[in-house]
């Protein structure tokens, strides 16, 4: 019976294991150092990924409730893809208090995501994650179909 080599995700374990045994020379810490900063980078893009996944179910989700919802000017078809309509600050500047909350999502674009209170309020909220620990948020709360409180993103 001969036994056949069979490749396993173990390789990059056991030449460090071998590097390690044998004594090999400090190039092969270099190559070990390498290989990890390639599975970061790629988990790092996984991770975009996911995110950017997220951020797009948050947005279907955040649609379908305001679809949902009873309020006929909350109603709309679905909402253009989102865009980086609310990170322009003339565009804060052009949702007031009183105006209709359609007009309002128009100029802003789909929220990230929709929360609604027990009193009746919805709150639509954008944000962005930036970096490990900040983001940048900003929010309308609608009543009644009608914008009454606007606050324009922050860093946080």
């Amino acid at each position: 019976m001969t036994t056949r080599y069979r490749p396993t995700h173990f390789g990059p374990a056991l030449f460090a294991l071998l590097a390690v045994a044998l004594g090999a020379p400090a190039g092969a810490d270099d190559v070990r150092v390498n290989q990890i900063m390639l599975e970061v980078q790629d988990l790092q893009r996984t991770v975009r990924g996911q995110s950017r996944r997220i951020d797009e179910l948050e947005r279907a989700l955040a649609q379908a409730r305001l679809n949902a919802s009873g309020n006929p000017a909350l109603r709309s078809p679905p909402l253009k893809p989102p865009g980086e309509e609310w990170l322009q600050s003339r565009n804060w500047e052009r949702v007031r208090p009183g105006m209709p909350a359609q007009d309002a999502i128009a100029v802003l674009g789909a929220p990230a995501s929709l929360r609604e209170s027990d009193d009746g309020k919805k709150t639509l909220l954008y944000a962005m994650q930036l970096g490990a620990s900040g983001y940048l948020a900003g929010s309308i709360v609608v009543e009644n179909d009608r914008v009454v409180e606007v606050t324009r993103p922050v860093l946080k």
